[in-house]
């Protein structure tokens, strides 16, 4: 508006003949925020440039940088806003006074908020290495910020994204063991178990697994994790298997079971537990897992060849064992009418 730009030109007249008026400062700040007002902003941020340039140690030249910061703030130019708040906090302008007042731009926090969001903007785009990068400098930055953890995670959600997975075992390790109390945590100690399983470093994976399991620290708090919780018992059992550690296998295979129910998973683990006692050689472990599984998971749907092989196998360690043919006979019938029933 014509009156508006009248008094624009009056104050850059005045500032112009006294430019060492202690008023200049203040009133060539005023110029500049007409055209701030009306939304120019290119024109404003040269306006504020100069004045935060020849007006640094004045409260003017802080005001100018401010109004800069709010001026790409509101066209949503995040990566503006942070140059422009590191540049503000390197200068420190405004003189200690305008350090100390109240009110003004926390551009620690600011600049602590803006870099998580180039690190989350970065993620977002599919820039998944540049995205890590960004939040582990975030990490080691604010290492105490109410975002580290999350940060990390991210940064391990992002390296293993980019087919990283050995460096993303290390951030998530690094997640669970620095931030405990995190709500991350225990996915990441999950993860971790993951990827060590997918290397081939089973001792490592096993120890994770069952950290999942036993430990307090880590207590699952969705139903994913919930459900995580119950199949790191599984993966464990089998690694420790498959490592011919039978004891700990069955143990985690029946403790597997349990938590399951009368479910097909349940009589898989139950099942499995009977064939490694046979390994083991243990025999009243491998009976009593057979005899008590028709009980336990005869209603369960397609469990009619496990009942007739459980009841067979007993009756083979007595035939050629125990050479007790007596007993043998008796489970060798019982097979029999099991596999007729079914």
């Amino acid at each position: 508006p014509k009156p508006y730009e009248n008094w624009q030109k009056a104050l850059d007249a005045y500032t112009k003949v006294l430019p060492d008026s202690p008023k200049t400062p203040r009133l060539t700040y005023k110029s500049a925020e007409l055209t701030y007002r009306f939304l120019h902003f290119d024109e404003a941020r040269k306006r504020f440039e100069g004045i935060y340039d020849k007006y640094c140690k004045d409260p003017m030249g802080k005001n100018a940088g401010d109004a800069i910061l709010v001026t790409y703030q509101l066209e949503k130019n995040q990566e503006k806003m942070l140059e422009w708040a590191r540049k503000l906090q390197k200068s420190k302008c405004g003189g200690a006074a305008a350090a100390g007042q109240k009110g003004g731009t926390n551009l620690g926090s600011l600049i602590e908020g803006l870099e998580f969001k180039l690190a989350e903007k970065l993620m977002k785009q599919g820039k998944y290495k540049e995205a890590s990068n960004e939040y582990l400098k975030f990490v080691d930055k604010y290492p105490k910020s109410d975002d580290a953890d999350k940060a990390l995670n991210n940064a391990a959600v992002a390296v293993e994204k980019d087919k990283s997975f050995e460096s993303a075992s290390r951030l998530y390790e690094r997640l669970w063991q620095d931030y405990p109390d995190s709500p991350n945590a225990f996915n990441a100690l999950w993860r971790t178990a993951i990827n060590y399983q997918k290397f081939f470093e089973f001792d490592k994976a096993v120890s994770r697994f069952l950290s999942l399991v036993q430990s307090t620290k880590y207590k699952p708090s969705t139903d994913e994790e919930r459900k995580n919780r119950i199949s790191a018992m599984w993966n464990a059992a089998q690694i420790l298997e498959n490592d011919q550690d039978y004891a700990k296998a069955v143990k985690w295979f029946l403790r597997y079971a349990t938590e399951k129910g009368t479910s097909k998973e349940a009589a898989d683990a139950y099942f499995k537990a009977g064939l490694i006692y046979k390994k083991m050689g243990d025999v009243n472990g491998m009976m009593r897992i057979f005899k008590e599984f028709p009980r336990r998971y005869g209603s369960v749907a397609k469990q009619e060849r496990r009942i007739v092989e459980g009841m067979f196998r007993i009756a083979e360690f007595y035939h050629k064992e125990r050479n007790d043919w007596r007993k043998a006979s008796t489970y060798y019938k019982q097979t029999i009418d099991q596999w007729k029933r079914y």
